[in-house]
């Protein structure tokens, strides 16, 4: 599990759908991240009700940058 890094980063509040991959001699790993700019909400928090949860779903990218280095 990748922990909660800062809403500063595309992937600072959650990454998810992890795979990794073998690409000659480096294994890759690809994930979404999300961030947002509200707190992490708790367990019993109803963030569908309010809007959050497709605001932060709206905001998620993939990293692809380990294939340009």
């Amino acid at each position: 599990m990748l922990p909660p890094r800062g809403g500063h980063w595309f992937d600072g509040k959650g990454a998810f759908n992890p795979r990794i991959t073998r690409y000659k001699n480096e294994y890759l790993l690809y994930y979404v991240g999300v961030t947002y700019d509200f707190p992490i909400p708790q367990d019993k928090e109803n963030i569908w009700a309010d809007g959050r949860a497709h605001k932060a779903w709206m905001h998620k990218r993939t990293d692809w940058s380990c294939l340009f280095h």
